[in-house]
């Protein structure tokens, strides 16, 4: 999913939500009963055309997620974005 967006310098929003959907639904397909997707989000930092619709793209992703019975994280590391983008880019934190 990385590697073709990234192989066009570019953040495609629909090119990653329908990959992301279609790895959710193959687990099953493939006889596996949960898939954990563990995204780290580092690369948000690099300046490529469509990096700004991350947020969008993040809130689309919340709309995927409770149709699939699978365990999905996108992790932050919400200092380093927050010194690195400087931009109010919002960030959340789950506390336990």
């Amino acid at each position: 999913m990385a590697r073709r967006s990234a192989s066009r310098r570019s953040f495609d929003q629909e090119a990653w939500l329908e990959s992301f959907e279609q790895v959710l639904q193959s687990g099953p397909a493939a006889g596996y009963a949960q898939t954990r997707f563990l995204a780290h989000m580092e690369w948000a930092l690099v300046n490529l055309p469509g990096v700004e619709d991350l947020i969008e793209f993040e809130t689309r992703v919340n709309y995927v997620v409770p149709k699939y019975d699978d365990i999905v994280i996108c992790a932050y590391e919400s200092v380093q974005i927050w010194r690195e983008r400087g931009d109010g880019t919002p960030c959340g934190r789950i506390q336990s």
